[in-house]
């Protein structure tokens, strides 16, 4: 019996240690932007940077494609999300494309965890003007 005990109290203990490092992967995306706009690692790193701790898993069928593209003296991101409840489409804008990179690790990493992505640990451009 303390034997019994002893393996179910080593395996609680392994159980615990291995959700303690598991995480979320971040969600398949498809990254299309031009030269001098971060790449698709750099915003993979990101996405997974702000799941840093989830346990939440990314819902069968997700996917996501952005595309980067000059739009005057900016630029202006399309993203696409497929997921569970169908697509949804985001167009934004914005004068430097690393701050859409941004915007787009962030679209990705809330619809992995909404819950998990605080908007404190999210790094706000301040000079962007109104």
């Amino acid at each position: 019996m303390a034997r019994a005990l002893l393996i179910c109290a080593a395996s609680w203990c392994l159980v615990v240690a291995v959700a303690r490092t598991a995480h979320a992967a971040p969600p398949p995306i498809e990254w299309h932007a031009p030269p001098g706009c971060p790449s698709q690692s750099d915003v993979e790193a990101q996405i997974a940077a702000m799941l840093a701790g989830s346990l939440r898993a990314v819902a069968p069928g997700t996917r996501l494609e952005f595309a980067v593209v000059r739009d005057g003296d900016g630029w202006r991101l399309s993203g696409r999300l497929t997921g569970p409840d169908g697509p949804a489409e985001r167009t934004l804008v914005a004068r430097d494309c690393a701050a859409l990179a941004q915007a787009a690790a962030l679209i990705a990493a809330i619809a992995v965890d909404p819950e998990h992505v605080a908007p404190g640990e999210v790094p706000v451009p301040t000079d962007i003007p109104p």
